[in-house]
């Protein structure tokens, strides 16, 4: 731009450039649309004739309504805009494409996760009023599972990040979101999706007795039931801290709950506890020829083994895996082998995709989903120790 008027406008396009198609949005200084371009491009540059002499925007977004199937990265006077006036923007289909492009270029390591989680803080939590938007990026935060990429996930890997402001930053995401699920609408969609995010992101002290007195009736949240599912879901979380009286009310809870159900999650509270021999024992009982427990105990098991904040301290005892997975890919069966992969190591750590990666160069015989597996795993190891080395350059 010069003189507050675009001049230039260039869209450019990475490798194995194809044709495309789509709109791009020009925001104004108050965040609104205040032109819309019709683009084109089948090569790897391209300038845009009809933008020059228009005011120049605050934000550039490509891709406005979604009408291309692409991936978008952000200028940086946009992403510089987006980081303290995102919540500015009234059209809520536009916030989610900015909000899921912002998280694209996180996990393709193009924007910093601690950036990210900044402006979830300040500029999300405190200002969206959107269901649905809000369930995405919550799981964002969190991971849509267990281990899976989310800016919790980074937090738990990055050895670089000071100890003290990591801890801040969790307790202040603890914080927003506990006073948001008190203020939420009781019996809404909102609540329930606050309490999930409350009950995955809490890892203070003060956040797990909060988890502890729900559990017990003490603190009661109107319109949101602690059902037996939810029961469950608080105890396996204390256990996983080995928060005091943890073991007993996994036990008690047994008690009550004599399905199937809770049966595998009386386990799961068991296995999930940081406990190395109670873990070791289960990985015992899973390569044996024959177990007592049925296979969709002995997998619920092993997905509950090491949560993120266990994967340095709890999983790096466990040395043994890549013996472990080719004696189960071996004498077990398929399905069974496939699920092990999930015990790979996966704390995005150079020495763990060193030795996935030579693992998988000279093994011969695993089964087809076994060794797609364990590449997944090296790609995502991949992909985690970029973002976490992104964050501090």
């Amino acid at each position: 731009c010069k003189d507050d008027k675009i001049n230039k406008f260039v869209i450019n396009q990475s490798a194995n450039a194809r044709p495309h198609a789509f709109q791009i949005a020009l925001l104004n200084h108050e965040y609104a649309v205040h032109k819309v371009l019709k683009a084109s491009i089948d090569r790897s540059s391209i300038e845009l004739d009809q933008a020059i002499g228009l005011a120049c925007p605050s934000i550039v977004f490509p891709n406005y309504n979604d009408h291309d199937y692409i991936m978008v990265k952000l200028d940086d006077k946009s992403l510089v805009n987006i980081q303290n006036s995102i919540h500015k923007i009234e059209d809520t289909f536009l916030r989610q494409l900015i909000w899921s492009t912002l998280w694209q270029m996180v996990y393709y390591g193009e924007f910093s996760y601690l950036k990210y989680a900044n402006i979830v803080e300040s500029k999300f939590l405190p200002y969206e009023k959107d269901p649905i938007l809000m369930g995405q990026v919550l799981k964002r935060l969190t991971g849509r599972y267990s281990n899976a990429p989310g800016i919790m996930k980074y937090l738990a890997f990055d050895d670089n990040i000071n100890v003290k402001s990591k801890k801040q930053l969790i307790q202040n995401l603890e914080k927003n979101i506990w006073k948001l699920l008190n203020l939420a609408k009781p019996k809404s969609e909102m609540q329930k999706l606050l309490f999930q995010s409350y009950l995955e992101i809490s890892e203070s002290n003060i956040e797990l007795d909060k988890l502890a007195y729900l559990l017990k009736g003490k603190i009661i949240l109107n319109g949101l039931k602690i059902d037996q599912d939810k029961r469950w879901s608080i105890i396996k979380k204390l256990n996983s801290f080995n928060y005091p009286g943890a073991k007993q009310m996994a036990s008690k809870e047994l008690l009550k709950d004599k399905s199937s159900f809770g049966k595998k999650m009386k386990l799961a509270s068991e296995a999930i506890r940081p406990d190395w021999g109670i873990k070791n024992k289960w990985i015992k009982e899973y390569m044996k020829k024959e177990s007592a427990y049925s296979f969709s105990e002995l997998k619920t098991v092993l997905y509950n083994l090491f949560p993120r904040h266990q994967q340095i301290e709890q999983r790096s005892r466990y040395t043994n895996f890549f013996s472990d997975i080719e004696f189960v890919n071996k004498n077990k069966d398929i399905h069974i082998a496939e699920t092990f992969v999930a015990l790979a190591p996966q704390n995005c750590h150079e020495k763990n995709i060193d030795a996935l990666t030579k693992f998988l160069s000279s093994s011969t015989g695993l089964a087809p989903g076994v060794e797609k597996g364990l590449k997944i795993m090296a790609q995502e190891n991949k992909r985690c120790r970029a973002v976490l080395d992104l964050a501090h350059k």
